[in-house]
This record gives C-alpha cells, sequence and structure tokens, in this order.
C-alpha cells in the first residue's frame, strides 16, 4: 500500500514541477514551437520551389528549337529565367562556347565568369568554365591574366585535373618568356598527370626548353 501511495506521490510530484516549468516558459515554449512550424513549412516550400523550378527548366532544354538563331534565343531565355538550375548553368555554358567560337570573346566572358564560382556537385562546370575563361584571356592576349587563372586552378584543392592547370600554367610561363618557372609547372604535370596524354606533352615541352637552353 506504502508503494502504492509512494508510487502516486511521484506521478503527483512530476506533474506539478511539469505545471511550474509550463507556467514560467510558456512564452519561450510557444514561441520556440511556432518558429519550428514557420522553418519547417519555409524548408519544405523551398525544396518544393527548387524542385518544380528544376523540372521547368529541364522541360525547357528538352524542348529547344532546333534551328538558329531561336535556339540560341531560347537557351538566353532559359539561363535568365532559371539561373541556378542544371538547366540554366548548361545553356549559360553553351551559349559561352558559341560565343567564343564566334570570337566574340567579351561575350563569352560574360557567360562563363559566373560558372567559375560554382561548387559541389557541378564542380566539374565550375573546372571546365574557369579553363575556358584563361583561354579567352589567351585569344585576346593578356597571357599574364590567363597564367593567374591556370594558377588558381592549380592551388585549387578540390581541382582534380591539376596535371592540366600545371602544364597550360607551363605553356603560357614559356609564352612570357619565363623558361624556369614554366620547367617547374612542366615537371609538376608529369609528377601528377602519369598515364596521362598531358603528362606526354609536358615532357615534350621539357624537352624542347632543355634543347634551347644549350
Amino acid at each position: 500500500m506504502s508503494d502504492l501511495l509512494s508510487h502516486r506521490h511521484g506521478q503527483e510530484e512530476w506533474v506539478r514541477r511539469l505545471h511550474q516549468f509550463w507556467e514560467h516558459n510558456r512564452l519561450q515554449i510557444v514561441v520556440t514551437l511556432a518558429l519550428i512550424v514557420v522553418v519547417g513549412g519555409s524548408w519544405g516550400a523551398w525544396v518544393y520551389y527548387n524542385d518544380h523550378r528544376e523540372k521547368a527548366a529541364a522541360t525547357d532544354y528538352a524542348e529547344l528549337p532546333q534551328q538558329e538563331p531561336e535556339r540560341t534565343e531560347a537557351m538566353r531565355q532559359l539561363a535568365d529565367d532559371y539561373p541556378t538550375t542544371g538547366a540554366g548553368i548548361y545553356a549559360r555554358f553553351q551559349l559561352g562556347r558559341q560565343a567564343y567560337l564566334q570570337k566574340n570573346y567579351d561575350e563569352a566572358l560574360d557567360w562563363y565568369e559566373p560558372l567559375t564560382s560554382l561548387s559541389g556537385k557541378q564542380s566539374l562546370i565550375q573546372l571546365l568554365s574557369q579553363n575556358n575563361v584563361a583561354t579567352i584571356f589567351e585569344a585576346k592576349g593578356d597571357w599574364d591574366r590567363a597564367l593567374q587563372i591556370y594558377q588558381e586552378a592549380a592551388a585549387d584543392p578540390n581541382n582534380v585535373t591539376k596535371a592540366y592547370a600545371y602544364y597550360n600554367a607551363g605553356r603560357v610561363s614559356q609564352v612570357l618568356g619565363r623558361g624556369e618557372e614554366a620547367r617547374e609547372w612542366f615537371q609538376k604535370a608529369i609528377d601528377n598527370g602519369t598515364g596521362m596524354p598531358v603528362a606526354e606533352r609536358a615532357a615534350e615541352r621539357l624537352l624542347w626548353l632543355d634543347i634551347g637552353s644549350h
């Protein structure tokens, strides 16, 4: 009997303490619960909104006209309407490539440069865009700017194609007449590109540098 009374008293004490906690913290609890509801609802809406945009952009890309200039104009519209979606980013990349081939270098830079700040799952597009921007500066004769970009690519810890960045940095250094610096870059390309064609090209460049120094 005493055990039963003790158990009941314990329950009553727990309820009393819970009631006191509620009375002293009522406002804070209500605000916290409201925030949880708002944040949870906002997150769900954001996920739905982005998923909807991704699907809409992908549909628009799949339905791009095949003939020019309608196709280019539709890609421009897609890039403007859905700039952060996969389809919008790929449309921007294609527009940059198209402008480069037409030697519209400033327009190509306008398309490519925003893509050089991408990350995560889009890191491949980021690396390709960075390389293409450097190539454009080469075409414009701005070798120093091109070298700077290749050096940044070489220093990027997330760059899985560093051997190419090393090779390009060496190639541009060679154009700028920085022979010793070029040697260092080519050697890094060889060391980091084992079994890759870029390592063979770097070795050829290094050989010609050595021959030319005698």
